[in-house]
């Protein structure tokens, strides 16, 4: 990237290449975020709907008494007992906490997509399972994007990353391609610098190896082309099989939530009957 022309703009085929991988990537995001909110809302409704059946079972049952038949020698004796609903007030208690914690995950995780975190809780958030990978597969096709442009513009590597670190939204990223961008200036191959990057896709793992030796400006830019659009590609899949993971999940969890507060107060409901039977 020594070219002498610096600052070329784009022409018109490469504009419409960014601005639809920058639709592809909006559209994932938001596909997240409808992801996030239904997911979280059918839990909540489970869990509130569960709460409000124990809560009420209760409510009716407490200082409630029923018989119950004992055998004393041949005769069979009728006991009147008060109802012991101090596990109901157990279960509604942790429906309430898991209702805290579900609002407190889906606020975390839309924050999350909306590059709002800390870095160091960034980087917890993208060990999740399918959700982060995708995120950073976003985050992965972002970065390669940047470079790809700024190449395009012939600047130089120190000068990419260093745009990167202001246009990217993941602070984790922002944080390297500041690191990075110093490093450059400083000296250092870039193949050392990017094999310290922290992200761990297929597009981006590879580049330290294609990058071992110094690329003209055409290898150089279908390189990172090849990388923006592969890590675009990667992450319209990954969301589908997060899509269908977390629909499928909380499906059941939702749906085990329910039924495990319909079944408790029915056995409660059963036990009064059958004592006042």
């Amino acid at each position: 990237m020594s070219d002498p022309v610096r600052h070329q703009p784009l022409n018109a085929a490469q504009q419409a290449r960014i601005e639809f991988w920058n639709e592809i990537r909006s559209g994932i995001y938001r596909q997240l975020v409808r992801l996030v909110l239904t997911g979280s809302g059918y839990l909540l409704l489970s869990l509130m709907v569960g709460s409000f059946l124990i809560q009420m079972m209760e409510a009716v049952a407490t200082d409630n008494l029923y018989l119950t038949r004992k055998k004393v020698y041949f005769f069979d004796m009728l006991d009147a007992e008060t109802m012991d609903v101090s596990w109901m007030n157990t279960i509604f208690t942790c429906y309430v906490l898991a209702a805290a914690f579900c609002l407190a995950f889906s606020i975390l995780l839309l924050l999350f997509i909306k590059h709002r975190i800390p870095s160091a809780i960034c980087s917890w958030m993208a060990r999740l399972p399918m959700f982060g990978s995708t995120m950073e597969c976003l985050v992965a096709a972002e970065l390669c994007q940047s470079v790809y442009k700024s190449i395009i513009e012939r600047r130089t590597y120190s000068e990419a990353l260093k745009n990167s670190s202001m246009t990217i939204g993941n602070p984790t990223i922002r944080d390297w391609s500041q690191r990075a961008a110093n490093q450059l200036a400083e000296g250092q191959a870039l193949s050392s610098v990017l094999a310290a990057i922290p992200l761990h896709v297929p597009p981006v793992s590879v580049l330290p190896g294609l990058f071992c030796e110094e690329k003209s400006h055409e290898q150089a830019l279908a390189l990172w082309e090849a990388a923006a659009e592969e890590s675009h590609q990667l992450a319209q899949s990954r969301f589908v099989r997060a899509n269908v993971f977390v629909s499928n999940t909380v499906i059941l969890i939702s749906a085990f939530i329910a039924v495990y507060a319909m079944y408790t107060t029915t056995s409660s409901l059963f036990v009064t009957l059958k004592g006042l039977a």
